[in-house]
Formats: C-alpha cells, structure tokens, sequence
C-alpha cells in the first residue's frame, strides 16, 4: 500500500494535486454552521465530482463515490489525528496535528 500525506493548513485552500496518476483540483473549506472542513474534488477541468464531503476519521471519504474512480481503483482519503486517529480535526489542527492521506493498495 502507498500511502502519500496531501498537504494542508488551517486555513481555506486549494490546490492541483496528482492522485494515483490523475490531476486534481482539491478544496478544502471550513464550514462554520456544521464546526468541519469540508472537501471539495474537480478535475483538471473543473467538472466537480466530489463537493462537500466532511473531513471525518475513520471511513474512506471516497468510499461512496468509489464508481468514480478519483485516484484509481480501490485509492482512499482518509483523516487522522496524532495520538488519537478518531479525533476530527478542528479549525486550528488541520496541517499541524490534523492529517488527509491519500492510500493506494
């Protein structure tokens, strides 16, 4: 399995990314009302394909749009914490203490 940390801050961002061989453009945004960092995934060209999927640990956030292949088969976001891999990542975590790794099998 391969595993590579998608780099980020505490704070609003976006960035081109290649996952699994495929560019990507990521948003990651804090929604205020639901206290969570959000995930928004287009493509190269801006077609969103993902758009509002909550950072939560413990499950592959693409689990439910695996058809879509973002990354290729089988690949996983998922979220962690440092010295507590349940633990959400809060506003002032994500990028320090608060990870998004992207897995391959």
């Amino acid at each position: 399995m391969a595993e590579f940390e998608i780099p980020t801050i505490p704070a609003a961002q976006r960035m081109t990314i290649t996952l699994g061989g495929t560019i990507y453009q990521l948003a990651i945004d804090w929604n205020g009302a639901a206290s969570c960092w959000v995930l928004d995934i287009t493509d190269q060209g801006g077609l969103g394909l993902v758009q509002g999927v909550p950072l939560v640990t413990g499950v592959n956030l693409l689990e439910q749009v695996g058809y879509l292949l973002i990354g290729g088969a089988r690949a996983e976001i998922l979220v962690q914490s440092d010295n507590n891999p349940d633990l959400v990542p809060s506003y002032e975590t994500l990028g320090s203490t608060g990870h998004l790794y992207f897995t391959t099998p």
